[in-house]
């Protein structure tokens, strides 16, 4: 049943594609089911591991104690390569995203060479510069043996809360198809939201209570919001005064490549109508390039969401930074897909994003 509806979504995809006018992307590999890692419901134990950077380098600590809050994950790597990269990467920027609502994550590497998985997470950490670096454990390649990981898998994750697991999934075939998932999993960690009322009330219980502390806290705000409002009106003169925005870059659909959902995504906002707006430029007009690297593809995406909130924006373009250093080609790669967004003005991304995205290319066109 799952292989077939995996075939029906990879079947609409295709159709989506070839309307669009680009080559359909192969159908996701069946997952097999496979069992790895504690069952849900019983205790998170400790787990002993090796940092070779961060913080903690040099040390041995138990990873499941330095996460330190009571939603936590823990993303076991069997093989650490191009096919898993994707997901470790979208595993680790959740920490930054998520972290303010209580939640916190670790990588854990497998591996039965210490002394050759140093060497090689010294490569590695460097390469994709991860808030929290990856960690080697030191339980050899089948890790922590209460866990009862599977070797047949390519990564396990592991998720718990107040120090109990809720799930633990195996992957034997991963990409970064697979993020939301992930994304889901660990939210389900999380309480909701606050509403503005609750908001409101945690502020007010935070404030201090003595008049001469309230009163520079005021100043400080005072001065921060009058910070941020040259900032923008820096950003607007830079700007300057444009004509109406135009729709979504119909032909810009490889924007949205690397996951099968961003073709589906990219072919219905094409259908939409924008009644009053310009029609975008012909094909070949806008200057640029629209990424074909998957991981720029989902980066992004998420920056040049309207709604997207500074830590996301931020934390993103990290990410996009970091994979741009990997080459050459791909620091070209992500220059030419900024000069595209950027060429539709205040259409893609917010006023920040608009502003890291001018500030990358003026530091990496050539």
């Amino acid at each position: 049943m799952q292989r077939t509806m995996l075939v029906i979504a990879w079947f609409c995809a295709s159709l989506t594609s070839f309307a669009l006018g680009q080559e359909p992307s192969p159908p996701p590999p069946a997952q097999e089911a496979i069992l790895s890692g504690p069952l849900a419901g019983s205790p998170l134990h400790p787990v002993r591991v090796y940092a070779e950077s961060g913080e903690k380098k040099g040390q041995e600590f138990d990873a499941v104690a330095a996460l330190g809050t009571p939603a936590r994950a823990l993303l076991f790597i069997h093989d650490l390569s191009r096919n898993t990269a994707p997901l470790i990467r979208a595993f680790a920027a959740l920490e930054s995203e998520l972290g303010p609502r209580g939640y916190a994550g670790c990588c854990v590497l497998l591996s039965d060479d210490r002394t050759a998985a140093e060497t090689r997470l010294q490569a590695v950490n460097g390469s994709l510069k991860l808030a929290r670096p990856i960690v080697l454990s030191l339980d050899g390649l089948e890790g922590p043996g209460i866990y009862a990981l599977n070797r047949r898998c390519t990564l396990t994750l592991v998720t718990a809360k107040d120090g109990v697991v809720v799930r633990s999934v195996g992957f034997t075939d991963t990409g970064a198809y697979d993020a939301p998932k992930v994304r889901a999993w660990i939210e389900e960690l999380l309480p909701p939201l606050p509403t503005p009322e609750e908001r409101r009330a945690a502020i007010a219980a935070a404030l201090p209570t003595e008049t001469e502390a309230l009163k520079q806290l005021a100043i400080e705000q005072a001065l921060e919001l009058e910070r941020l409002r040259a900032e923008l009106a820096a950003l607007k003169a830079q700007r300057g005064a444009g004509g109406a925005a135009p729709p979504p870059m119909r032909g810009e659909r490889a924007m949205r490549e690397g996951t099968r959902e961003g073709a589906r995504e990219g072919a219905r906002e094409g259908e939409r109508e924008r009644p009053g707006v310009t029609p975008a430029p012909p094909a070949g007009e806008a200057p640029g390039k629209a990424p074909t690297d998957p991981e720029l593809s989902r980066l992004l995406r998420a920056v040049i969401r309207k709604d997207a909130s500074e830590e996301v924006v931020r934390a993103r373009m990290g990410e996009i930074v970091a994979r741009a250093k990997e080459s050459e080609a791909l620091r070209a790669e992500a220059v030419a897909m900024f000069v595209r967004v950027l060429h539709y003005g205040e259409h893609y991304g917010t006023e920040l994003a608009r502003a890291e995205m001018r500030a990358f290319v003026a530091a990496h066109q050539r």
